[in-house]
């Protein structure tokens, strides 16, 4: 193409299938409308700075294309378009799920981050250190020594304890709930979650991603109902007293009939059975907490067996089983 006169000189097929012509001016669409006139203007002052680039985006009959220009004597300029509809389609979906998942991030409020396990370098959004009532710029410059330092020290023997589990294929993804320091000098509670999503070579976990989401109400509506269950386990053992200890001082009595010892010991199981519940209720709550203790001692079978047996004895007898 001349920048003197406008004119193309000589053009292949291809490009005479989109409008180019010899002799005839540029298509104006596929054409920057100013990019001749700024050429000429550029060869007046000895080929000094153009104010384009070596390339530019065009678009024509509804496909994208990439414009390359280049001198190649003396008013002729070459140019060549590059199809790049199907690119640019790509990364306009690209564009879409980026922004779609900064969405879900967002709406959600959790943290993200990135970890090369190989090299320590990581990757936190902006959450992840408000979580904890930072910046990022607070906590720059971050590697995953950042996360070692504000973790508790017993989370941080868990974290790593769950994160070989999953290096190792032993579980398919890394959880752990952990406390973080807070700014403020108390303990944030998160979750942690991630996954390997590269590996080197020879099978080493490479990248690892995740989330870090705030747990923190979670774990303090939890509290509450343990300390709930926890009193009123406690408190329900107070008046169980009266139906364990009351029947057994009335059954000293010498003036009882049979149907009133019957009745009082009746009562009196009742009570122990119910105290028998609450107390594996508590032992099940210290199972949760981890605090329980599992006591060894030797356990005659024939009483159990006798209730058990008793339990089912009139069924048995319906069915005129032994």
């Amino acid at each position: 193409v001349s920048t003197g006169s406008g004119l193309v000189h000589a053009c292949n097929p291809k490009a005479r299938s989109l409008g180019f012509a010899v002799g005839a001016p540029c298509p104006e669409e596929l054409m920057p409308g100013d990019l001749l006139a700024a050429l000429r203007q550029a060869e007046r002052h000895g080929g000094a700075a153009c104010m384009y680039s070596p390339s530019g985006e065009v678009a024509s009959r509804g496909r994208s294309w990439l414009l390359h220009w280049a001198p190649v004597g003396a008013d002729l300029v070459l140019l060549t378009l590059t199809d790049i509809t199907s690119r640019k389609a790509a990364e306009e979906a690209l564009r879409v799920e980026s922004r779609r998942l900064s969405d879900v991030i967002f709406g959600t409020g959790v943290g993200t981050w990135e970890w090369n396990v190989q090299t320590g370098e990581v990757t936190f959004n902006e959450r992840w250190a408000q979580i904890a009532g930072y910046t990022l710029e607070e906590l720059a410059p971050v590697d995953i020594g950042t996360w070692e330092r504000l973790v508790h020290p017993e989370d941080l023997k868990r974290s790593r304890e769950q994160l070989e589990r999953h290096f190792s294929g032993e579980s398919e993804q890394y959880e752990c709930e952990c406390r973080m320091r807070h700014k403020n000098g108390g303990w944030a509670w998160i979750l942690d979650r991630g996954r390997v999503t590269r590996r080197t070579a020879d099978g080493r976990p490479l990248f690892i991603s995740g989330t870090h989401m705030d747990i923190a109400e979670r774990k303090r509506v939890e509290q509450y109902r343990e300390d709930v269950e926890r009193i009123m386990r406690h408190d329900l053992k107070t008046p169980l007293s009266a139906f364990t200890a009351l029947p057994e001082m009335l059954l000293q009595d010498d003036n009882l009939t049979d149907d009133q010892r019957e009745s009082l010991r009746f009562i009196r199981e009742a009570g122990l059975r119910m105290l028998g519940m609450i107390n594996l209720s508590l032992d099940l709550f210290k199972m949760e907490t981890g605090a329980y203790n599992l006591p060894c001692d030797i356990c005659p079978l024939s009483a159990p067996l006798d209730r058990a047996l008793a339990g089912v004895a009139a069924l048995a007898r319906s069915y005129g089983a032994e």
